[in-house]
């Protein structure tokens, strides 16, 4: 994407970033068309070559949400940084308008999905999901809701789009947000408060433990948009899942490799179970491979599963340490199965 200054002291940023090769995420859509409008509000300069920039587009294309931190390298506030969000929206008589959106009641927040909510009676709303961090490893999540009424866009209920903006909210969630991504091989920010537009169900993420902040289980309270209103339908795994590996307690390690996607879950009882998928097999199909009741050790702050099946030993979390040729040590992890003494089976984690 880039972006281009107008006047001094006005930020405007093109909107041709689907032109330019790459798309925009809005975590529902990416249009093929563009939309040529510019984004101006006073008092924001940005560097022009700036590629940073993220833009979330409603699947009607009449709302646009763009996040930025005021310093590229990090944006200020330390361990806490404090995005810019803006928001370009089209009124129902086609004027362009802008408004800044204000941080959240947990702090500066960022935004990562937008989810456009189309109502029976034809009033559409806009669910934005958006992050903050109240220290390096302590993250919350939320939904803000936002709809267009006449020339302006107004702060609504996430629960049915209604002014009730105090009593219509959706939960928010605190979470550990290394063990989080850690566990999901980094996927796992996609799958937290996910849309299923077909279906109409959001999934919003279930925590647990002592300590706070708490560990993502990677189940979900589901909620039904019935037409009026997202209904809580209670808990479900891990959206997409096979059917036959729903039953567990929370999801304990995630991993891909060149050849194999494997998933590791703790289970109501305290054991684990492993499912092992050949690339580019996804969850939702019967894993080629199951076994229960694994093991596993601690070895340097890092969880080692072991599961053993006809004779071999199915290994995952290994680490090793290599010698970089510029002289950095780096940390390397591997899906191992070894039988009779033999490695048959050593990729490292992508």
């Amino acid at each position: 994407m880039k972006f281009m200054l107008a006047i001094p002291a006005t930020l405007m940023v093109s909107a041709l970033a689907a032109c330019n090769g790459q798309k925009e995420n809005n975590g529902t859509n990416e249009p093929d068309t563009c939309n040529v409008d510019t984004l101006e509000y006073p008092a924001f300069v940005i560097d022009a070559q700036r590629e940073d920039v993220k833009v979330c587009v409603s699947d009607d294309e009449r709302l646009r949400l763009y996040c930025w931190y005021p310093d590229p390298e990090w944006g200020g506030g330390g361990n806490c940084p404090e995005p810019i969000v803006m928001a370009q929206y089209r009124t129902k008589s086609g004027e362009v308008r802008t408004r800044k959106i204000s941080n959240t009641e947990i702090g500066p927040a960022w935004v990562r999905m937008l989810h456009t909510i189309t109502k029976d009676d034809g009033h559409t709303y806009y669910l934005a999901v958006r992050s903050m961090r109240a220290s390096s490893n302590d993250g919350y999540t939320r939904v803000n809701a936002f709809a267009i009424e006449g020339d302006s866009l107004m702060d609504v209920a996430a629960v049915d789009g209604s002014a009730d903006i105090d009593n219509g909210s959706l939960p928010d969630i605190n979470y550990n947000i290394s063990d989080w991504y850690f566990n999901t091989n980094g996927e796992g920010y996609e799958w937290m408060y996910a849309y299923d537009k077909a279906q109409r169900n959001l999934y919003i993420p279930v925590t647990e433990g002592e300590r706070w902040p708490q560990i993502m289980t990677d189940r979900y309270m589901l909620y039904h948009f019935d037409g009026k209103r997202f209904v809580n339908k209670g808990e479900v795994a891990h959206r997409g899942l096979h059917p036959s590996l729903q039953q567990y307690k929370r999801l304990r390690y995630f991993f891909r490799t060149a050849d194999y996607t494997l998933r590791v879950d703790e289970m109501a009882d305290g054991t684990l179970r492993y499912a092992q998928w050949k690339q580019p097999a996804t969850l939702s199909q019967e894993p080629e491979l199951v076994i229960m009741g694994g093991t596993y050790k601690t070895v340097d702050n890092q969880d080692v599963y072991t599961f053993r099946h006809d004779g071999a030993a199915y290994v995952v979390g290994y680490s090793e340490t290599h010698h970089e040729a510029d002289g950095d040590m780096t940390q390397h992890e591997y899906f191992i199965i070894k039988k009779d003494g033999k490695e048959l089976v050593k990729q490292e984690r992508i």
